[in-house]
């Protein structure tokens, strides 16, 4: 409605009071007032009817106003660009362009173990289920295709309590130069830095674990790593050989590490794993690295040398010396060494078998109630059934130990003693 004057319409109001008042009786008078007051609630009416109008409209444009705003700020956080999908057995979202990715990644590791082993009570045996492994990941790079990252949190066997693995990220300098920094695998040792996901038997070997000290060694370190193929090198340094989730102040650990592979044939990218299946090229390459930690006991000259070889798709080989030398800060020293050899056969994209042989000699023989003992060998032989490429697995591996373990070893199912132990080791694992 048209806006209303106010003032015209109270002096004329006015006017015509003043002239009834002059002009009639007190009844009258009476009787125009109360038309007064009625034409006066109609006035207050229409100020309330124009006052609502007002308003509306005022709440018309702010929430007109409100919502082109919100149109140009969520215009410029939209997501434009960004796939997702399923690409090389990976989950991945990524922008056109590639500068942006993320793979969240799961490892579930369930497994049964039935170990068999003399004793002097008789023959033993024990058996059960565990999870060995569950992990999860995220991987990918930020802002440019030259940065990437990782972070990995996993549970093993410890009460189901998840702990940080892995956290680093690293950026390529140009094609050929990397640093990497933060939390991350020691590389040293092939069979450690081969992931746990892509392992021939059912786990790493004893000789990898009793002579280096771990299954897999984790490290808070700054590396620098240079390829140009043929060759691959990374070194860097580090808080100790296995100080994975240490503070800074953890006394009396330091150590520096260098890792070097020379490919004679095929692809780096083809050693990530051990398995020739699905190979189309032969692969060869030599390798060795070390690794000198300052430990609070000694200093440990940690060192290994291995080669791999792969033909087109059937027959893989896998040979290492691994050695550890320890300068005792009390006087004197000792060394430890161990040698693995194990090879795959590819009967086609499903079914694969493998053998395994290792030997640990101890420098300090064990004590065992039944006398000593510093060699300690190694017997697998097993197989693997893949589902949807590498994405699930069921492997199954016999495991004869004719000298026992210098050590429990409850993670790859052996128990310390000098008597002979067999092992069956079944385990399903599934990868996302």
């Amino acid at each position: 409605m048209g806006r209303i004057d106010w003032i015209n319409v109270m002096a004329v109001i006015a006017l015509g009071a003043g002239y009834a008042c002059a002009q009639t009786s007190a009844p009258e008078i009476q009787a125009l007032q109360a038309q007064i007051q009625q034409l006066q609630a109609q006035v207050d009416e229409l100020k309330n009817q124009q006052a609502q109008v007002l308003n509306t409209a005022d709440v018309d444009l702010t929430v007109d106003q409100v919502m082109r705003d919100a149109a140009a700020r969520s215009q410029l956080l939209q997501v434009q660009g960004f796939t997702a999908g399923w690409n090389n057995e990976r989950f991945v979202v990524q922008s056109d362009d590639g500068n942006y990715s993320l793979r969240p990644g799961l490892q579930l590791q369930f497994r049964h173990v039935i170990n068999s082993r003399d004793t002097d009570h008789g023959q033993e045996t024990d058996h059960g289920f565990e999870m060995k492994r569950v992990k999860f990941s995220i991987d990918g790079n930020f802002m440019s295709k030259r940065l990437t990252y990782f972070f990995l949190w996993s549970s093993q066997t410890n009460g189901g309590n998840l702990f940080l693995e892995h956290a680093w990220v690293k950026y390529a300098l140009n094609d050929n130069w990397a640093v990497r920094g933060g939390q991350m695998g020691n590389p040293v040792f092939k069979e450690q830095s081969t992931s746990s996901r892509r392992s021939l038997a059912v786990d790493r070997s004893l000789a990898n674990v009793v002579v280096t000290g771990s299954n897999e060694a984790q490290l808070q370190a700054v590396t620098l790593a240079y390829q140009d193929n043929p060759f691959y090198i990374e070194g860097g340094y580090g808080d100790g050989f296995v100080s994975a989730d240490t503070d800074w102040a953890t006394p009396g650990n330091w150590n520096v590490f260098v890792r070097a592979d020379y490919v004679l044939d095929g692809s780096i990218k083809q050693a990530s794993e051990f398995t020739a299946r699905g190979n189309r090229d032969p692969l060869m390459v030599v390798g060795g690295g070390l690794d000198i930690t300052d430990g609070p006991d000694a200093v440990y000259y940690r060192h290994t040398a291995d080669v791999q070889y792969k033909d087109a798709g059937q027959w893989g080989l896998f040979a290492a010396y691994i050695g550890n030398y320890r300068k005792l800060y009390g006087g004197g020293n000792d060394y430890d060494l161990g040698f693995m050899v194990q090879a795959a056969y590819a009967i086609n994209d499903q079914w694969e078998l493998f053998g395994r042989y290792g030997v640990s000699i101890l420098d300090q023989a064990v004590t065992f109630a039944s006398g000593s003992e510093d060699t300690f060998h190694e017997l697998t032989f097993g197989a693997n059934r893949y589902f949807f490429g590498h994405s699930a697995k069921f492997s199954i591996d016999l495991t004869c130990l004719p000298n026992g373990s210098p050590s429990d070893q409850k993670g790859l199912g052996f128990y310390q003693g000098d008597d002979v132990q067999f092992v069956v080791r079944s385990q399903f694992q599934l990868l996302l």
